[in-house]
């Protein structure tokens, strides 16, 4: 576990949830869909693709394709709740199945991305990437966790917080 998360219950117990598959994810049983189902429209985001993105057997590498969500998230929350600077987040966990590759050759690729669940200090999202063909190559399930950075835990999410998040 890591050294952060034995500082803060919520983040404790959400490290331990992970641990013994039960945060929701695939290997709890419950299946990606091809669909996104949430609190809200799916957001689409357009992610730069670079050449070093793509590795030697000429497909994106999937290291990357964290990255990728990772952007995607921010881009959501932005809209919603504004940067990270102005409403930090810790990232607790997240999951992903891979579908099929993308060859090199496309500048950007598409990304979907949808809140799935606003729990107290935790979000829920369910993320799409998408081949050039809209395709879904790789699907995400992720959980960030609302950071107090002065007292390095997690903290509620506010009501006003809360209702732009499940617009």
């Amino acid at each position: 576990m890591p050294q952060a998360a034995g500082k803060c219950g919520l983040l404790e117990r959400l490290y331990k949830a992970v641990a013994k598959g039960r945060s929701g994810s695939r290997a709890a049983g419950r299946p990606l869909g091809r669909r996104l189902h949430g609190v809200q429209e799916a957001h689409e985001t357009r992610i730069a693709v670079r050449w070093t993105d793509f590795d030697a057997l000429g497909h994106l590498t999937h290291s990357v394709c964290f990255a990728y969500f990772d952007e995607a998230r921010d881009a959501l929350l932005a809209t919603l709740v504004g940067d990270f600077e102005s409403w930090p987040n810790v990232l607790v966990h997240i999951s992903a199945d891979f579908r099929s590759e993308i060859l090199r050759g496309p500048r950007e690729l598409g990304m979907r991305t949808r809140i799935t669940g606003v729990g107290r200090s935790s979000i829920r999202f369910a993320q799409q990437l998408l081949a050039p063909d809209g395709a879904v190559a790789v699907e995400a399930e992720a959980v960030l966790v609302a950071f107090d950075p002065k007292t390095r835990a997690a903290r509620p999410i506010e009501q006003a917080e809360r209702v732009a998040l499940e617009a």
